[in-house]
């Protein structure tokens, strides 16, 4: 990405972010997943801030693929 510039360098940053927080989001998935049953007040909480997490994950993957669609065309 050093080497990029003008819109070869959004094209390249927008695919890195929407890669990132697919990643985050399929995180939160499979730990809130595997989480299930667990009813101790940390992980009650700990899950309580990855369903919030998963909220914000999915609304950037939605933005990032809209603007990396946008800086492709």
């Amino acid at each position: 990405m050093r080497a990029a510039s003008g819109n070869e360098f959004d094209q390249l940053y927008m695919h890195a972010q929407l890669t990132n927080h697919e990643f985050l989001r399929d995180l939160a998935k499979t730990y809130l997943k595997d989480a299930r049953g667990k009813t101790s007040p940390e992980e009650r909480e700990t899950q309580h801030l990855a369903t919030i997490a998963l909220f914000a994950f999915n609304e950037h993957v939605a933005l990032s693929k809209r603007i990396y669609g946008e800086v492709s065309n």
